[in-house]
């Protein structure tokens, strides 16, 4: 009898991590639509779907190319620069054959300092980050999320700061954590609901 308390055990644990394996193989695909920008500019918002892309993929996500992203949204007529319904974020995802469409917006990029700063060489910023993710198959959003995120520019240059793409990798993983820890691999996001 004491021997199979521990064979119960061993079983029990063998069947969590085949189980834990086949959910990371099992990750939805993805399709991340390019940044749309506002109060910034288009080489900040390329930094950002770059970090978002690499987010995704980091956490074994299928994420479709980003080129043919890029060609189904000028195909649709969307804007970079006008806000998307969530009805063509969806048939965006549809056409694309994803589970889920990731719709980052970069609202703003703004030179920042705070009242207590020193003023040096480097400019501080802080960009203004949206990120909505949406279940094709549900036709529900599952996740909306928004941060602030400071970083340092070089303070020499004219006009308005530039999202490096170090800040807008860092920017796209605090805007995505969440979803991270909270949505990724729940029923929500794997599972149409009963009846479908």
């Amino acid at each position: 009898m004491a021997r199979r308390v521990p064979e119960a055990f061993l079983a029990l644990a063998i069947t969590l991590t085949l189980a834990g394996a086949a959910v990371a193989q099992h990750r939805p695909t993805i399709a991340i639509m390019p940044a749309q920008y506002f109060q910034a500019d288009a080489r900040s918002a390329e930094n950002v779907t770059r970090g978002l892309v690499e987010r995704f993929e980091a956490e074994r996500y299928h994420v479709v190319p980003m080129d043919r992203s890029r060609q189904i949204f000028q195909r649709m007529g969307l804007s970079l620069n006008r806000n998307v319904s969530d009805a063509a974020i969806l048939q965006f995802g549809r056409r694309l054959g994803a589970d889920l469409v990731a719709h980052p917006q970069l609202l703003a990029v703004r030179p920042w300092q705070s009242s207590n700063a020193a003023s040096t060489d480097r400019l501080g910023a802080r960009a203004v980050l949206y990120l909505r993710v949406l279940n094709v198959r549900t036709r529900q959003p599952l996740y909306t999320h928004q941060v602030a995120y400071l970083f340092t520019a070089p303070g020499s240059e004219t006009g308005p700061p530039v999202l490096p793409a170090s800040a807008a990798a860092a920017a796209a993983t605090e805007v995505s954590r969440s979803y991270f820890e909270r949505v990724a691999g729940s029923r929500q996001e794997l599972h149409p609901p009963s009846g479908q």
